[in-house]
């Protein structure tokens, strides 16, 4: 469709066999700033002037994850031995968009990893086998590894078998669907226009044909 000479389809933000993930953060690339008021009177007005919101989402072990990236101001401090810069954040602050966007999609692998990793420590704790753990390193005592291995291999294939994705679009889609940001059109290399619309929250991609049981055979899944 066309507005005022600018083509504007949703064609241009939709491709159905992109992953989930990385077509939501590139659909809303750059201009993660959402705002749930907007004026269409005003659509050049910079969107700090309204109501905004993070990225948060729910792991599946239903833990809140809420983005903190915000544009902080700086203040420089002069001693007689250097000039310091100090950061300066409140609660007040803008949203960073491009932190918000970047951030996201590894966030997101980070939760899940942390969620299976908590799974994995319960497990072993209802099995009577000591667990310890520092970042993606899992350790028990010699005598119980085979333990360990069986068990953080049906954690993951428990929690993978989930509908991980279709709870977070749905989350999203809850969250956001009042939501505007603004995006950037070109109708020339000379000539840009900027317009409000609704935050994309793309299709999931079809499922593929692995078997995940197969990781519960796998000797150097976790290794």
């Amino acid at each position: 469709a066309q507005r005022n000479g600018f083509n504007y389809d949703q064609d241009d933000f939709v491709e159905d066999d992109s992953p989930f993930i990385g077509e939501l953060r590139r659909k809303n690339s750059s201009t993660w700033n959402p705002c749930k008021e907007f004026s269409l009177k005003n659509d050049l007005e910079l969107t700090d002037r309204y109501p905004q919101t993070s990225v948060t989402w729910t792991t599946p072990l239903s833990f809140r994850v809420l983005q903190p990236y915000l544009k902080s101001s700086s203040v420089q401090l002069k001693t007689v031995l250097q000039l310091c810069s100090l950061q300066q954040s409140t609660i007040f602050d803008a949203i960073d968009s491009s932190k918000q966007v970047a951030a996201f999609p590894p966030n997101f692998i980070h939760s899940l990893d942390a969620t299976h990793m908590f799974r994995t420590a319960l497990a072993c704790f209802k099995s009577d086998v000591t667990f310890a753990s520092v970042h993606d390193c899992f350790w028990t005592h010699a005598a119980t590894i085979p333990q360990m291995n069986r068990i953080l291999r049906e954690e993951f294939v428990a929690m993978h078998s989930e509908p991980i994705l279709e709870r977070l679009r749905d989350e999203f889609l809850r969250l956001y669907r009042d939501y505007k940001v603004p995006v950037v059109l070109k109708r020339s290399s000379d000539e840009k226009k900027r317009v409000w619309r609704n935050i994309y929250i793309p299709p999931l991609p079809q499922r593929g044909e692995f078997d995940l049981k197969k990781v519960l055979e796998s000797e150097y899944f976790f290794s």
